[in-house]
């Protein structure tokens, strides 16, 4: 098959959505489909808040010395990644599936010609909570075949009245998230994932780990960002855009993952430090509870501060416990693997309902 896969802007640092899309079509190109990814500079039909950001993101990134290429080059040269002016049939090229990834690219891949391919939407996140709700939503009601990451997502499509094709559950590939000491061992040592959209609970998470910081000087917390984080420097070890082998490294040090995020889709971190041995402490939200429970990670009501920092507490002392969550967590993360969800990908994009 010819595979055109659209993503919705030019990628420059990590995103996790991204990164599954990256990988798949990596996958896709080593059962040896012919993979395209595009990156649009523009789309057209995007609301005034949307086009704002299109023009201020790139001066932002230059401020911030974010690097100008390709987050997500690919490991296959049967992958081209291509950046293009928009998204029509001048830029796209002949292919038999298309799939838009991004709530932005979904009217543009409805729009395109029967040439471009039959057209699928790649769905990894109610994005309703990102912006314009009506207009994010709209884009939920075109004629494109629906594939979601959780069966959240299904379920909330099906209560606007509209049909999933397929639930295909993310993954993360073993040799790049796996244990190398023992849970037990561990310092006293705290890693957390900052993002700046409010809806990632960044400033909750900064809030516990302040706490935690002023009982217990000792704890060592290290907190990942894929831009600056100010004002913190003197309390915590931040480490900016790591690459995968020091998020590893990080993960393996960490007796505990701080999660606090309101809103994912699936949430890869999570189930990267697990298979790491880090206990996930934090909010139990919809994407999370695809893969993780109550014997599997130690999770409180979102917004709910003060029972996470007990939790932490209650853990870093309990190092039994810490192995045994881990080791849960580990065999439930297992069930997910890229070999399954890919062969399941293609067989729907060949025509399977499944």
């Amino acid at each position: 098959m010819k595979i055109s896969i659209v993503l919705p802007t030019i990628v420059k640092i990590p995103m996790g959505g991204v990164k599954i899309v990256s990988a798949y079509a990596n996958e896709f190109a080593k059962a040896g489909h012919n993979v395209v990814l595009y990156y649009p500079k523009t789309i057209s039909g995007s609301y005034l808040k949307q086009r704002v950001i299109t023009f201020v993101k790139p001066l932002i990134d230059n401020l911030q010395s974010i690097p100008g290429e390709l987050y997500y080059q690919g490991d296959s040269t049967n992958v081209k990644h291509l950046i293009v002016q928009g998204i029509d049939d001048k830029h796209l090229s002949i292919a038999d599936v298309v799939i838009a990834t991004g709530w932005q690219t979904a009217k543009p891949v409805a729009d395109l010609p029967i040439k471009c391919g039959n057209k699928f939407y790649f769905i990894q996140h109610w994005e309703p909570l990102f912006g314009n709700k009506t207009i994010i939503e709209n884009t939920y009601h075109l004629p494109l075949k629906k594939i979601v990451i959780a069966k959240w997502l299904k379920q909330k499509l099906q209560d606007i009245n509209e049909s999933v094709i397929s639930t295909i559950p993310n993954w993360i590939l073993p040799d790049e998230f796996y244990q190398t000491n023992n849970s037990e061992n561990r310092d006293n040592v705290i890693s957390f994932i900052y993002h700046h959209n409010k809806i990632k609970g960044g400033k909750d998470g900064l809030k516990i780990l302040i706490s935690i910081k002023k009982r217990n000087p000792q704890i060592k917390i290290i907190v990942i960002s894929t831009r600056p984080i100010y004002g913190y420097k003197r309390m915590f070890d931040i480490r900016i855009r790591p690459n995968t082998e020091q998020v590893r490294e990080i993960f393996n040090k960490s007796s505990v993952f701080l999660h606090t995020s309101y809103h994912e889709g699936w949430g890869l971190p999570p189930m990267e430090a697990s298979a790491c041995g880090a206990v996930v402490v934090g909010y139990k939200n919809l994407g999370i509870s695809e893969f993780l429970n109550e014997k599997t990670a130690l999770l409180s009501q979102v917004g709910d501060i003060d029972s996470v920092i007990k939790d932490i507490f209650y853990i870093l002392g309990n190092k039994k416990k810490r192995t045994n969550l881990v080791l849960n967590a580990q065999k439930k993360i297992s069930k997910f693997s890229v070999e399954k969800s890919t062969n399941k990908f293609l067989n729907v994009l060949n025509g399977d309902v499944l």
